[in-house]
């Protein structure tokens, strides 16, 4: 676990403490087995005592000349499968799996071949065997469906021992956890409670400070008019010294620093006039040999809608969005999109960025000014000083960032965005959630961030058993899908 040394101080864990670790690229060593094998490699001496039996069996079967041994050595290791219990954790490996929604087929793949939020299935499958005392998550959400959200929730909630976890999923952290530790300023804070009591007792906490700041300020300039107003007068003297010490011993309040919040994207449109129907799907289907996806008889997107799209990885939503822009062709009928409109697709613009480019060589051009660039830049915590750097030095959050500043910069009256959030920070999102909130225009999105669906959708779009349902309730929407 320890990949990087303490610059100073030390790390202390209790002796025998068992840890376990959910990363994004535990699989590193081990690709190349199948989903199967890793499972196996969780419980290697349960593993390796059912591999020999079925060795002894294959040899008696073959009627080798030591099977009074080979019978003996069956009898023995039969026993301590039996009194272990061993016999039953061998098979809970594949129905646990089998509960991941994993088919006897997947069972088969290499590790590689599985997508991000497959292989964050596999982990966590492999912890309900596992008796860690401490368990550490780095960002486990990513790349997860709604569905496989909510089972980690229960499965987080059922554990009954000590999790750390770093995320910047909000409704995860409500939900699961007790106690938020924030990074600031090279130091750590504790908060107890939730998520949104660590914002609430932080709000509380600077309010606090402030108040005590100015109460100090407004208490030490008070001593120092007196001071110089009296300095030089005799008669004054004796009080002017003692007022002098009692500002030597008083501890100076230092100003709280401002809390950082998120910033306003300003977002600027052209302020022409949208038609009723942006969209009309007649009669659809979407998919490429075969329908992955089959729509309703008619579907329309309309101007005064924000529209999410979820449903569990894999069933086409993705593919829809493709098909909307013409990118798949649909397996039958049609889709019709007003014309004349901007439409600004974040997928396509991260496909498209030149790795060689700084950032500001991306983004700058006829369409936008450099103060249109920074802007947007700052208000995704990008600094003047980070836009030159080029984009394939860059993390997946502040590629992200690169994308949708470029994708704003069109001025779309149309947006659609395929897992905007991902890799992005509490902060940045917080800003993307809030110019959505008041984009005048239409917005399609794909996310399994339900704390961010909530906020920029008035209507939901579940597909789910290969079809498409709309709910205007966004919540049951959720509740479905959970």
């Amino acid at each position: 676990l320890w990949r990087e040394e303490a610059d100073n101080g030390e790390i202390t864990i209790k002796k025998n403490t068992k840890i376990g670790f959910l990363s994004q690229d535990i699989f590193r060593e081990s690709a190349d087995r199948s989903v199967l094998e890793e499972m196996r490699a969780t419980l290697p001496e349960i593993t390796e005592r059912i591999n020999l039996l079925e060795t002894i069996e294959q040899r008696l079967e073959a009627h080798d000349p030591e099977s009074v041994h080979l019978i003996e050595q069956q009898a023995e290791i039969k026993e301590r499968l039996v009194h272990a219990n061993w016999f039953v954790l061998y098979d809970l490996q594949k129905t646990i799996l089998q509960a991941f929604w994993f088919t006897p087929e997947h069972l088969t793949f290499k590790v590689s071949q599985l997508s991000w939020g497959e292989q964050t299935k596999v982990q966590i499958a492999k912890f309900l065997l596992q008796e860690v005392d401490l368990l550490i998550l780095d960002e486990p959400t990513n790349h997860l469906d709604i569905e496989g959200i909510v089972f980690l929730e229960q499965f987080c909630a059922a554990r009954g021992k000590t999790l750390i976890c770093i995320s910047h999923d909000k409704r995860f952290l409500n939900t699961v956890f007790d106690q938020v530790i924030e990074i600031a300023d090279h130091e750590l804070y504790r908060y107890k409670g939730n998520y949104d009591d660590y914002l609430d007792q932080k709000i509380a906490l600077y309010e606090q400070q402030t108040k005590e700041f100015k109460t100090q300020q407004k208490y030490l300039e008070q001593q120092e008019a007196f001071i110089n107003r009296f300095r030089y007068k005799a008669s004054k003297a004796t009080q002017v010294q003692s007022r002098i010490k009692q500002l030597d011993k008083i501890d100076k309040i230092e100003a709280p620093e401002d809390m950082h919040t998120a910033r306003q994207i300003t977002l600027k449109r052209e302020q022409k006039r949208l038609p009723e129907t942006i969209l009309t799907l007649h009669e659809a289907r979407v998919g490429y040999t075969q329908p992955l996806i089959t729509l309703p008889k008619k579907l329309e997107v309309t101007k005064n809608m924000q529209v999410g799209i979820i449903g569990k990885n894999g069933v086409g939503k993705t593919t829809l969005i493709s098909s909307i822009l013409d990118q798949i062709p649909l397996l039958a009928w049609t889709c019709k999109i007003y014309p004349n409109l901007i439409i600004g697709s974040y997928a396509q613009i991260v496909e498209s960025m030149n790795g060689s480019n700084t950032i500001m060589d991306e983004l700058l051009g006829p369409w936008a000014s450099m103060k249109e660039v920074l802007g947007i830049l700052w208000s995704l915590s990008v600094s003047a000083e980070k836009a030159q750097q080029r984009i394939a030095t860059l993390s997946w959050g502040e590629k992200a960032k690169v994308a949708l500043t470029k994708m704003l910069l069109t001025k779309p009256d149309v947006i659609i965005m395929d897992e905007p959030t991902n890799h992005l920070d509490i902060l940045s999102k917080e800003s993307i959630t809030m110019m959505l909130q008041q984009f005048t225009g239409v917005s399609l999105i794909i996310s399994h961030d339900r704390d961010f669906l909530s906020q920029v959708s008035n209507i939901l779009r579940v597909i789910q058993n290969n079809e498409l349902t709309v709910y205007h309730d966004v919540e049951k929407g959720f509740e479905v899908m959970g």
